[in-house]
């Protein structure tokens, strides 16, 4: 027969045994994610070149006028 004691230490344990599970998935999480970095963040310089290249392309096949291209880098690159 179980005491009160005793069962105040069975939760005891099932809380440690979750902050255990808790502390092991997190460090888990934080080293695969520093193991295989994902560059999510594009730098403003490297998406501005990148919009002014498909914009070249563009005019390139003729999708847009002069006037056009003209108006859309001028706002890229600033």
């Amino acid at each position: 027969m179980m005491t009160g004691f005793g069962m105040g230490l069975g939760w005891l344990g099932f809380l440690m045994m979750a902050i255990f599970w808790i502390v092991i998935i997190a460090a888990a999480v934080w080293l695969f994610s520093n193991l295989f970095p994902q560059n999510r963040q594009t730098q403003t310089g490297d998406a501005a070149k990148t919009a002014v290249t498909i914009l070249k392309k563009r005019y390139a096949r003729g999708e847009i006028s002069t006037e056009e291209y003209e108006a859309m880098r001028h706002d890229l690159e600033q």
